[in-house]
């Protein structure tokens, strides 16, 4: 099963030189889903990182319902769970008929490393910075969402004369957004001091 995906427009790959490329594209698996289907569940297992070749997929938070985003061709996910060795912390599910991707198993990328450690360094710097912006994406838009529900509560607020309905649901929202935050914080923390444990 081909995938169309050039290794070098991966971001977690950018760094990698493209003699190694190709050694990472020789452990490539490919795997093919369907629309719906899980990829990864939450709170089991993660075999090793997966990049989106064709297709797109969707992350859900527990117990939601609704994707939090979406990821196309070129993107990646459970490099949280690569560097800490950590079950998944979403699940991930087919958003479309045909998504294919490329699966790079945790003992692959270690075998792989350990033979070639440019490998691993450039691996690893290409995670850091992939996993820095998808944490500014999320506080970007948790800033915009809180802003959102700034302008409802004002409302709210305006039509609720007492305020007491307005009062109670800006602290329910703040605090369910605060707890997802400070979680995201929490990760990528974790995931900086994996990352200078792995780099020499």
């Amino acid at each position: 099963m081909a995938v169309k995906l050039a290794l070098s427009s991966v971001p977690i790959f950018q760094f990698v030189p493209a003699t190694q490329l190709a050694k990472l594209g020789g452990i490539a698996r490919i795997v093919e889903k369907r629309t719906g289907d899980a990829i990864l569940i939450h709170d089991e297992a993660v075999l090793g990182i997966y990049v989106v070749g064709e297709g797109r997929v969707g992350v859900y938070p527990p117990n939601s319902a609704r994707p939090l985003v979406y990821l196309g061709q070129g993107e990646s996910f459970g490099e949280m769970s690569f560097l800490e060795s950590s079950k998944a912390s979403a699940t991930i599910r087919a958003e479309m008929a045909s998504t294919k991707l490329a699966v790079f198993l945790q003992s692959d990328i270690g075998r792989l490393v350990e033979e070639d450690a440019l490998v691993g360094s450039s691996l690893y710097r290409g995670i850091a910075l992939t996993l820095s912006k998808k944490l500014r994406a999320t506080t970007g838009k948790f800033t915009s969402e809180m802003q959102k529900a700034g302008g409802l509560l004002q409302e709210l607020t305006r039509r609720d004369e007492g305020g007491e309905i307005a009062l109670q649901t800006l602290a329910r929202a703040t605090g369910e957004q605060n707890k997802k935050l400070f979680s995201d914080i929490d990760d990528c923390l974790k995931m900086t001091e994996a990352l200078l444990r792995r780099i020499p």
